[in-house]
């Protein structure tokens, strides 16, 4: 019966706990993965909204109106004679003319189907699972795992108390039992009670030796009278009270001096008040220190300290990237110093020759140095002034010359979409090259345009998002 009923109890909490998620759906880690990423990269490419920094006068004539719209939220911006623009926005003036400002290289339209995408994927997760946010879908997935642990848990615990039987073959025989079974408990309770509270085998050696103490101690009948009278007063006295005890609980019936245990209780009642008073004073001023807090936010400040770290983390890892680059720099710098330049210099030179198909030549003054001039033609340029074409041709040119001469023996080289600025004519000779380098050299070439991989040829790896 013990057994059955520890068994019992345990396979009614199993069955509770897969009940509490029988009509629940578990998101997966690859889904919960897919939100968390989705929204990184709308935090993402709504940054490149940002970064702007105009101001605006504005003054509307003929009873015109006008409004500003974020193209990064949506969202009305407050005008005044003057405001402050900062990311990408909408300007309208209804009938009348509908303008977007955004940063140069940004294509808005883009940019906004890319967020639409990654919202809805977001927002199909959501449905599918009724929830609202990253963190309820998480915790879901969370109960889904407590459940499962409390499930093992307990399956443990009932294996050990089957101790190899079969849960049903014991209801079986517990079943067959019939009638009413009075419980061990209830049966010690009662041998304890009629041994005045205490263990069976210490009672019996307690009146076994009572016994033997009378048969020592009364030789005849009028001593062992005496002793019965003055035994019965005492007994009379301690009925006296026990009747007066009788609803006193037993956690106190024990307390030597109750009068001395009493002023410690009221002294330490009286310290835990003086306690709680000041713990309710704090309580009261630390809520209305955070409501007054909230009210001076402009939002949720959950959320705001959400985004801050948010930040925080692209920022950093941003920085960790830019030390990086500037490390790997430093050391190329070093080992460029500290090795002849006249071999960089010519291969230099000659890629930037074929890109531009000689319309742009170099020159190094100082052939054991890296400052250079650049012209076309025969004029001097400035770097500063140079088109973004020609400086995207000037940075391939010179990233192939020290490829080589850093790795002569074959080395491994990264482009990442590097023709955006060139024109056709330089993509052409450029792609030229790259084939060429590959000869020598291991060439990872990443971009999203098809174009090139009929161009390259090599091998092809797709990635999906």
């Amino acid at each position: 019966m013990d057994k059955y009923e520890s068994a019992k109890g345990l396979t009614d909490e199993i069955d509770d706990l897969r009940g509490e998620v029988a009509d629940l759906h578990r998101p997966t880690a690859d889904e919960i993965s897919s939100v968390n990423s989705a929204q990184k990269k709308i935090a993402a490419l709504e940054n490149k909204l940002c970064g702007m920094n105009l101001k605006a006068v504005i003054k509307m004539f003929d009873n015109h109106s006008m409004n500003i719209r974020s193209l990064r939220t949506g969202e009305l911006l407050d005008i005044n004679d003057q405001i402050e623009i900062t990311e990408a926005v909408k300007i309208t003036v209804p009938g009348v003319m509908e303008m977007q400002l955004f940063p140069a290289n940004v294509d808005v339209s883009e940019i906004e189907t890319k967020i639409d995408e990654q919202k809805k994927l977001i927002s199909g997760i959501f449905q599918r699972y009724g929830v609202d946010n990253l963190e309820d879908l998480e915790q879901l997935d969370q109960k889904f795992r407590i459940n499962e642990t409390e499930i093992e848990r307990r399956s443990e615990r009932l294996s050990a108390v089957l101790d190899g039987a079969d849960f049903d073959e014991l209801e079986t025989k517990v079943n067959a039992i019939g009638g009413e079974i009075r419980g061990k408990d209830s049966i010690a309770d009662d041998i304890r009670s009629l041994c005045g509270g205490r263990d069976i085998i210490r009672y019996i050696t307690e009146k076994e030796t009572i016994i033997q103490g009378y048969i020592n101690e009364y030789d005849n009948i009028v001593s062992l009278r005496n002793q019965v009278h003055e035994v019965k007063a005492e007994l009379k006295q301690a009925q006296d009270s026990i009747a007066v005890s009788q609803d006193i609980p037993t956690e106190y019936a024990n307390i030597a001096d109750p009068e001395n245990y009493l002023t410690n209780l009221q002294k330490e009642n009286k310290s835990k008040q003086e306690i709680r008073e000041k713990v309710l004073t704090a309580k009261t001023k630390a809520l209305s220190k955070l409501e007054s807090y909230k009210e001076n936010l402009p939002g949720d400040p959950v959320e705001l300290k959400r985004r801050a770290e948010h930040k925080f983390e692209e920022t950093k890892e941003l920085l960790g990237h830019w030390m990086h680059i500037a490390e790997v720099f430093s050391t190329l710098k070093q080992n460029v110093q500290s090795n002849p330049m006249q071999d960089l210099s010519d291969s230099f030179t000659h890629y930037l020759g074929v890109i531009s198909d000689g319309k742009i030549a170099s020159e190094f003054p100082n052939p054991e140095t890296l400052d250079m001039n650049i012209y076309s033609g025969n004029n001097l340029l400035d770097y500063d002034k140079l088109s973004e074409g020609t400086k995207a041709t000037v940075y391939l040119a010179f990233r192939l010359a020290v490829l080589d001469h850093l790795f002569p023996d074959g080395g491994v080289i990264v482009f990442d979409d590097p023709f955006t600025d060139m024109d056709e004519e330089r993509m052409v000779q450029s792609c030229g090259l790259i084939k060429e380098c590959a000869k020598h050299h291991q060439v990872i070439f990443l971009t999203c345009k098809e174009e090139y991989t009929n161009i390259f040829g090599g091998n092809e790896i797709r990635l999906e998002t």
